[in-house]
């Protein structure tokens, strides 16, 4: 078998030497391109694996769509773990695990302003008595934070 070229043995057997099936998830143990498990297949040299064992044990994909995970590991490669969906239902299935939430306001690492202080620019902006100039000279944060908090585009879960 040493002497046949690698793209001429079998895409089963190929497959099969990076895969761990000690585990609830068939673990990927070949190389990744970061996130997902990578296999050279049909004149593709990183065809995603999740992908190659679908329609290895599974069948074809469709034009169009996405193999996901039921177990949320990228690197799974257990069919019973993989469906077919659409961008639409990746999204929802992410949603509806957690996985999607980012964080907002206080929680975001990012953020300069508090909840409180948050109140405060939207009280003193609704008088008409402070533009959003003065603002944001006041609470150290540029114009364009203070637009965004006035208008509802960043800390909208603030009321």
């Amino acid at each position: 078998m040493s002497n046949v070229p690698r793209q001429n043995v079998r895409i089963e057997i190929r497959f099969a030497r990076h895969v761990n099936k000690t585990n609830y998830c068939w673990q990927w143990t070949g190389p990744t391109d970061g996130r997902y498990g990578t296999i050279g297949f049909r004149g593709n040299r990183s065809a995603k694996a999740h992908r190659v064992s679908y329609v290895i044990n599974i069948g074809e994909i469709p034009d169009g769509c996405h193999v996901c995970h039921k177990c949320d590991n990228t690197l799974c490669v257990n069919p019973d773990h993989l469906f077919i969906g659409n961008h639409t239902t990746n999204m929802r299935d992410m949603m509806s695990k957690g996985r999607g939430n980012k964080p907002f306001g206080i929680k975001c690492g990012a953020s300069k302003l508090s909840d409180n202080e948050v109140i405060e620019i939207r009280n003193k902006y609704q008088t008409g008595l402070y533009s959003q100039r003065k603002l944001s000279k006041t609470f150290k944060v540029s114009q364009s934070t203070i637009w965004n908090v006035v208008n509802n585009r960043q800390w909208r879960h603030i009321t």
